[in-house]
């Protein structure tokens, strides 16, 4: 999936004595995406069931047009409990009201999660995800500590010392989270020890130096590290609810490692040639991050689908990787 179909048929299948066209290759991507995406509601159904914890992240694209190159985004949205990793790509409509291929507006989020009865929301700071509390009634909405740590730390590797503070005291609440998988605790004991006097601690050190700086504009001598104090206030609510419960992630990170490929597949193909490539993609990739996270194989589990498929099975919510097998 990260190799363009005209290099994929010269190079690596030329070099195996199969000789096919770049067209033969995409025509039977075409195929293999209709029956996967058969599956796609089943799918969606357990990974947005209620009380579900999801991460979701976003990374843009570029396709051919006729005469230019557009650029659209592609979403991924990860259950972690239940290790299902879900893409998606959805029409949307510009600040003028046109219909556009892709978007990045907080509408394809809404509409993708379309009414269901979530537990929590994690994501980065993007824009997009400030108004969702707004969108996304009793849904607990969830920042990435990361996001803040990488802005520190891109302030001290400029210069700016007084951010080491704040690396030191973040990289002490990882250990922490180190420690709790380790240590293999349960849910209810994680959210006791994210609330103890050790982490109450330190979390609330961290908050009186941020503040103390931001009184103190002498001391903020950076522009970054007056953006990584303001990103941290901004979001401060959002990255420290991950205390409220011992199944929240500390971070995005789970989502930002599915949605890596795509960033790859991007690097290596540059541009896909049309919409319905996108949506291709964003069909095999669900599946095969899926089954990377259930530990499978995707040409095993993708063969066996074929086989039940080819007898006319349609209940598909037992041919899902997690499913199939049992």
């Amino acid at each position: 999936m990260a190799t363009p179909a005209n290099r994929e048929a010269r190079n690596r299948l030329a070099d195996m004595d199969w000789l096919t066209s770049p067209q033969n290759l995409l025509n039977w991507a075409d195929k293999g995406a209709i029956q996967l995406n058969r599956l796609i509601p089943a799918l969606k159904k357990v990974a947005l069931c209620e009380g579900a914890n999801v991460n979701v992240d976003e990374t843009w694209l570029r396709y051919r047009t006729v005469d230019v190159k557009r650029k659209t985004y592609m979403w991924c949205l990860v259950n972690r409990k239940a290790r299902i990793v879900i893409f998606f790509y959805e029409d949307t409509e510009d600040g003028n009201g046109n219909p556009k291929h892709g978007g990045r507006n907080r509408n394809v989020l809404v509409d993708f999660i379309d009414g269901a009865r979530l537990k929590s929301l994690q994501s980065d700071g993007y824009n997009v995800y400030t108004y969702l509390d707004n969108e996304l009634i009793d849904i607990e909405h969830l920042c990435c500590l990361a996001h803040a740590r990488a802005k520190f730390k891109y302030a001290y590797e400029q210069g700016c010392k007084s951010a080491y503070f704040f690396l030191y005291m973040i990289g002490r609440l990882y250990r922490l989270e180190e420690e709790y998988r380790r240590l293999k605790l349960s849910p209810q004991e994680i959210y006791e020890r994210r609330n103890d006097d050790t982490t109450t601690e330190i979390v609330e050190s961290i908050r009186t130096r941020l503040y103390e700086l931001l009184a103190d504009g002498n001391e903020v001598n950076s522009d970054l590290m007056l953006r990584a104090l303001n990103y941290l206030r901004t979001f401060w609510k959002q990255i420290f609810t991950y205390r409220n419960d011992g199944e929240y992630s500390i971070d995005n990170t789970i989502a930002e490692r599915a949605i890596r490929p795509i960033v790859l597949q991007r690097n290596g193909s540059m541009f896909f040639g049309s919409v319905k490539g996108i949506s291709n993609s964003a069909v095999f990739n669900t599946f095969i991050e899926t089954c990377k996270q259930l530990g499978i194989s995707f040409r095993d589990y993708f063969c066996r689908l074929m086989r039940e498929m080819k007898k006319g099975r349609t209940d598909y919510e037992n041919l899902l990787p997690m499913t199939i097998y049992q």
